[in-house]
This record gives structure tokens, C-alpha cells and sequence, in this order.
């Protein structure tokens, strides 16, 4: 019985070991695709800015023809999508994106807690107002009955 127990164990970490194995293989063609895409575009944007330096003109009336300029601002999406998720695959907290993030993130957290401490001061200084108010109309109203 125990061992029927361990051999199903060993079975089940066999499977999960090649079934994770199979989801790497998949992330990293998936990966290498959106690599080659960048690539591409990385090509496209600068044989872009290439011809935009030698001929304006020629650029111009590439953007009067509306396929190549549909065509032009997809590219162009697609390259911005593709630098965002090059960017935050790249994202560790020790990197230098990373450490901004982290520092903006706890200054964002200590101005919350700091506006959070000032509208409950700022709500009870109003409701001290407010009874002072209510106080000041009791006795005019006394004084007037």
C-alpha cells in the first residue's frame, strides 16, 4: 500500500515536471516570437527614421496614401505593446526600474496615509465648527425667547 502511494507520487510529480516543462517550451516560443516581432519593428523604425532624414518629401506622401498610413500606425502600436511587454518582462525589483517603482510606490503610500490622517483631522475640526455654530444659535435663540 505504501508503496502503490509512492509510486503514484512519483507518477504525479513525473507529469507536473513534464507538464511545466511543456509550459516553459510554449512561454519561450512564445517569448522568441515577440522577440523577432520587436525586431522587426525595431527595423521598420529605423529604416523610418532613416528615410525621414533623407527624404521629408517622399515621407509625406508615404502618409497622403491612407493603406500606408493605417498600416504605419498599427506598426507603430504594436511596437509600443511590444517595448511595454519587453520592459516588464525585464522588471526585477532589484533593477533600476525596479527600485523607482518601489520608491514611488512607498511615497504614494505615505502621501495616502498622510491625506487619510488630514480628512479625519479636517472631519472632526468641521464637526467642532459646526457645534460651535449649533452652540452660538442656542444662545441667540435663548436670548431672543
Amino acid at each position: 500500500m505504501a508503496s502503490e502511494s509512492k509510486t503514484d507520487s512519483k507518477e504525479l510529480l513525473k507529469e507536473a515536471l513534464l507538464e511545466s516543462k511543456k509550459r516553459e517550451q510554449l512561454l519561450m516560443q512564445r517569448l522568441t516570437t515577440k522577440e523577432r516581432e520587436l525586431c522587426q519593428c525595431l527595423q521598420l523604425e529605423q529604416l523610418r527614421a532613416q528615410s525621414a532624414s533623407t527624404a521629408s518629401t517622399q515621407l509625406k506622401a508615404m502618409m497622403l496614401d491612407p493603406a500606408v498610413n493605417v498600416l504605419y500606425q498599427r506598426l507603430r502600436k504594436e511596437l509600443g505593446t511590444t517595448q511595454n511587454d519587453l520592459s516588464a518582462w525585464k522588471f526585477t525589483p532589484d533593477s533600476q526600474t525596479g527600485k523607482r517603482l518601489m520608491a514611488r510606490i512607498r511615497q504614494l503610500h505615505q502621501e495616502n496615509s498622510e491625506l487619510s490622517q488630514g480628512m479625519s483631522s479636517a472631519a472632526v475640526a468641521k464637526m467642532e465648527s459646526e457645534i460651535a455654530l449649533e452652540k452660538t444659535l442656542l444662545v441667540e435663540m435663548r436670548k431672543t425667547h
